[in-house]
């Protein structure tokens, strides 16, 4: 990351000694936000890299930034969502730790357009990040029910009973606006 953005995501709060991020300043948060989203993909890509697996820790503030920028752009369908949902996607499927990739999933429960249902289909199979991936593909909706068709017949003993679960609910809502 560079150090621009290295000082700009500096500027959140260290969590309280609860390891809470109680004292946040919105006026601190909005700017962050608006810093990293005027980098683009770019600045994107470089807060992902600052993740960690949970259990190094460390990462709250570039967390924290990813969490806010999800929340800025995740009420709107426009160019910076895309951007933004896009850019979590190709992250979801590089190389890095699987903790990681949980949580880039989390985020995209929040901004994920149809668009992503493929990248989140793909990790329908994963047990470790099976729920994460279906629950982004159920709030996503649209392409939901095609990926856990196409996952289904893949599915091992952990990650069946998530698939089966969810096709179920989308089939009974289908039923139901019938």
């Amino acid at each position: 990351m560079n150090e621009k953005l290295t000082n700009l995501i500096n500027k959140l709060p260290d969590p309280d000694d609860r390891g809470f991020m109680s004292n946040i300043d919105k006026q601190v948060a909005d700017e962050v936000t608006a810093g990293i989203l005027a980098g683009g993909a770019e600045n994107i890509e470089a807060v992902v890299g600052a993740l960690k697996v949970p259990a190094e820790g460390g990462d709250h503030k570039a967390r924290y930034a990813l969490h806010c920028v999800a929340i800025a752009v995740g009420k709107d369908q426009d160019e910076q969502r895309q951007m933004v949902a896009a850019t979590l996607a190709k992250c979801v499927g590089g190389d890095m730790p699987k903790g990681v990739k949980a949580y880039l999933v989390q985020e995209l429960q929040m901004v994920g357009t149809p668009a992503e249902a493929e990248t989140l289909g793909g990790l329908l199979c994963d047990e470790d990040l099976c729920e994460p991936a279906a629950q982004a593909l159920m709030a996503i909706r649209r392409g939901a029910a095609d990926q856990f068709e196409k996952a289904l017949p893949n599915a091992g003993p952990k990650c069946k009973p998530t698939i089966e679960q969810n096709l179920a609910i989308l089939q009974q809502r289908r039923r139901r606006r019938q």
